[in-house]
């Protein structure tokens, strides 16, 4: 019996020595590879477009405007996130509900149209159909005064500074939905011959997109 629990040790043993020999001559294991998050994005967004000229000319008065403060909007934007949490973003908003004012009791037409480019910064909190986004780059932003008399047109033109904030969700086979504000491209100061100043438009919008796996 002394003799089996020997031999038995004695294999335990040897066994024992040969896997930490064996372990000692191993290929390790190679790291895992992250997984892509790469994609590209087309989203159609709606909302109201804040146009602020009753604060930002003062010879003005709520009772002069149709839309004291703007209207409906329209926007369209598509980007590419290629690599984690960073991307790029192009873009076009306008406000449908083009703002009407008084000046001299004549009633013009005023028609803005911004387009900009910018890097976007997105985070999903550990959610993994849930991102949270922020968005600053560089844009443009046209305006066009008609006067209801037939008089000719005037044009404004801006470029400067573009921002914005928002959240996407998505909801089933690569479509999302989300919400954001943006805040388009100004001009603040009457500098330049035929070039009126005008307010930030600013931009508050749903959103309905689709998301392409890369």
């Amino acid at each position: 019996m002394l003799v089996m629990k020997k031999i038995i040790i004695a294999v335990i043993a040897a066994a024992v020595t040969a896997t930490s020999f064996a372990d000692s001559f191993a290929v390790p294991a190679a790291p895992a590879q992250p997984v892509s998050n790469a994609h590209a994005y087309f989203e159609l967004a709606s909302g109201y477009a804040v146009t602020n000229f009753v604060n930002f000319d003062n010879k003005l008065s709520p009772s002069d405007f149709v839309h004291p403060n703007g209207g409906f909007a329209f926007g369209v934007d598509a980007g590419y996130v290629f690599m984690p949490h960073l991307g790029v973003e192009v873009g076009y908003m306008t406000p449908l509900q083009n703002t009407a004012w008084a000046t001299d009791h004549t009633m013009n037409r005023v028609a803005q149209h911004s387009f900009y480019g910018a890097a976007r910064i997105e985070t999903s909190l550990g959610q993994p159909n849930f991102s949270l986004f922020a968005l600053a780059g560089f844009g443009y932003t046209k305006q066009t005064f008609t006067a209801a008399t037939g008089g000719p047109v005037k044009q404004s033109s801006a470029c400067g500074f573009v921002g914005g904030v928002g959240v996407n969700y998505i909801i089933a086979h690569n479509f999302t939905i989300g919400a954001r504000y943006m805040r388009a491209a100004s001009r603040d100061n009457n500098s330049v011959a035929n070039n009126a100043a005008f307010p930030a438009p600013q931009y508050y919008l749903v959103t309905l997109g689709y998301r392409f796996n890369m």
